[in-house]
């Protein structure tokens, strides 16, 4: 099973600064204000994650020059 969250953050996004191909994860500069946000939507993810017993999470997330999506 497969969870889509669709989450729009309303702030300027910075250039992508690196991306670890061992974990797919990309890490962007953000304000910290957005960083607070994108860390709350994942700690509420992975509660609902363990509270229905998946076993993987699929996050994808777009950086535009003034919004950040994840999907």
């Amino acid at each position: 099973m497969r969870l889509t969250t669709k989450h729009l953050i309303r702030k300027q996004a910075k250039h992508i600064a690196v991306t670890d191909p061992t974990c797919n994860i990309t890490l962007v500069r953000l304000s910290d204000q957005v960083n607070a946000q994108i860390m709350s939507l994942f700690a509420r993810l992975h509660e609902y994650a363990q509270a229905h017993m998946w076993r993987q999470i699929h996050v994808s997330m777009h950086i535009t020059n003034s919004h950040c999506h994840l999907l």
